[in-house]
């Protein structure tokens, strides 16, 4: 086998840059494995920036981020999906200390009640 000269490998190495290039920035893109991986608990309350222990609590009596058990047994594994961890915080953003943000409604006027 014959080795190209060096005037057909800079040939060659033109034309393949602009495309490992192109693929480097398709894939920086795309979301990582990390992103979309599933976080324990521990992780999770860091995530958020709180105790497990807070977490745990939401998990028996309600009203926390979605979670999922995996695994079978009596004591499947808790994980929380960073994504809905993300959701649920975005739902409990705040304008006002009394008002969520997402109750964008004016208050009637006085015609509109009457």
């Amino acid at each position: 086998m014959e080795l190209p000269d060096s005037g057909h490998l800079r040939t060659l190495a033109r034309a393949l840059v602009p495309l490992v290039v192109e693929e480097i920035a398709a894939r920086a893109q795309t979301p990582c494995d990390a992103e979309q991986a599933l976080l324990d608990e521990a992780a999770a309350a860091r995530f958020l920036g709180m105790q497990s222990s807070t977490l745990s609590a939401w998990r028996s009596r309600g009203g926390g981020p979605p979670f999922l058990h995996v695994g079978d047994g009596k004591r499947p594994a808790v994980r929380y999906a960073r994504a809905d961890l993300i959701a649920w915080a975005q739902q409990r953003r705040m304008m006002q200390s009394h008002q969520p943000a997402a109750d964008t409604t004016a208050p009637e006027s006085e015609e509109a009640s009457r």
